[in-house]
């Protein structure tokens, strides 16, 4: 299944409206967070991946 169907479909079974702009921008956030993964399956820390999604519209100028 291709990435993006996969992502579409999974949104789908939550309930969560799909935008096909927003496909990869969420693509890019979920290789981000498997790729922050990788080290510490090496070397543990944590059960938990630290990880911070900033919401641009939040911030104030």
């Amino acid at each position: 299944m291709e990435v993006q169907e996969y992502i579409r479909y999974s949104l789908a079974l939550q309930g969560i409206d799909v935008y096909e702009s927003d496909l990869p921008y969420i693509h890019n956030l979920l290789f981000t967070m498997n790729q922050a993964q990788v080290p510490l399956q090496a070397f543990p820390l944590n059960k938990e991946v630290p990880i911070t999604v900033v919401d641009k519209g939040m911030l104030k100028k």
